[in-house]
């Protein structure tokens, strides 16, 4: 079975990049603006926009990619881990509500809750216990 981060990834890469160049577009205004030679505030503003705009489509890039995931006998493997089952409290599959056509099937989405001390080379889900979650 094969799953996405697309939906993530997208909604994400859009913010990012859409947040940048209206960030990016206002430094520009600021840097054309009449001034007396300043230029470090439109430049830093620039900056910052910049590397939004490279984060947003590094996210929109990734959303291409295939989700991998392998559960066997030893444990769960994904694109970017690998955890034994001795690293795992609690795995769940869940599905948003079906889109409205009846043709199309819902994203499933993985929740991993790791064992104490295990962590994912990604940022954990904000929970109201203290147990560490993954969602993808």
């Amino acid at each position: 079975m094969e799953f996405t981060v697309g939906r993530t990834l997208r909604r994400r890469g859009r913010r990012w990049t859409f947040w940048g160049l209206v960030a990016l577009a206002g430094a520009l205004v600021w840097l054309i603006a009449p001034r007396d030679g300043e230029v470090l505030g439109p430049g830093f503003v620039g900056a910052l926009a910049v590397v939004a705009v490279r984060r947003g489509w590094r996210d929109l890039r990734d959303a291409r990619r295939p989700f991998r995931l392998r559960i066997d006998e030893f444990g769960i493997t994904l694109h970017d881990a690998e955890l034994a089952w001795e690293q795992i409290d609690a795995a769940a599959l869940w599905h948003y509500a079906a889109p409205d056509s009846e043709s199309a099937a819902p994203e499933p989405r993985l929740m991993l809750w790791t064992a104490p001390g295990v962590t994912l080379p990604r940022r954990r889900d904000l929970t109201a216990d203290a147990r560490t979650r993954y969602t993808r």
